[in-house]
């Protein structure tokens, strides 16, 4: 019999749910089960919404200690993922918010990417881009910075991103709205200096 990708969704959520219910009874190879599992997704996430993989390493320490110590908490019937995002929004928003007000002169999305001048024409277009998107996001608020990263860079459904900031999904389209405008008057604005 041939097992349809649709199959192995309700399988995987089955295995996450008893992988939880034994960390919550104090299984730690378990535990160590769900952090291997998520790690990544929680770094990227975090990565992306401080552009510094020290801080979002620190980030994602800090979420895993409060999923260690809130665990019994957790219900294994709705997906990690979400509280995950949620958490590591609110840990990095704290992180950042510290940051700004110790070191405000810092670039908050430092890109390594390549010298454009030495790069092909095509290569160089797509990383001027890439760091005229991060710088933009630097000069969000929060609240939408969050939003569009989740939901544009994510690619999470606008309900999700709602769920994951506890705000109606009205408030994540007008964030998400307004941070698209920004960005592009942002990148534009850019775009249009003489070197």
């Amino acid at each position: 019999m041939i097992a349809h990708p649709e199959d192995a969704r309700p399988r995987e959520e089955m295995a996450y749910a008893e992988l939880l219910r034994r960390a919550q009874n104090g299984d730690t190879g378990a535990f160590e089960e769900i952090l291997i599992r998520y790690e990544r997704l929680v770094f990227h996430v975090a990565y992306r919404l401080l552009g510094n993989p020290d801080d979002a390493e620190d980030a994602a320490q800090e979420v895993f200690l409060r999923l260690y110590r809130r665990i019994d908490r957790i219900d294994p019937h709705r997906p990690l993922r979400y509280w995950l995002y949620r958490v590591t929004a609110r840990v990095c928003a704290t992180l950042y918010r510290r940051r700004q007000s110790t070191v405000a002169s810092s670039p908050l999305y430092p890109m390594s990417d390549p010298d454009p001048h030495t790069l092909p024409d095509h290569v160089a277009e797509r990383a001027e881009l890439h760091r005229l998107i991060y710088a933009g996001l630097d000069t969000l608020p929060p609240q939408e910075r969050t939003a569009i990263i989740l939901r544009d860079l994510e690619e999470l459904s606008t309900g999700e991103v709602a769920e994951i900031l506890g705000i109606a999904e009205t408030t994540v389209r007008s964030h998400i709205a307004r941070a698209r405008l920004k960005l592009k008057h942002f990148i534009l604005a850019r775009l249009r200096r003489p070197s």
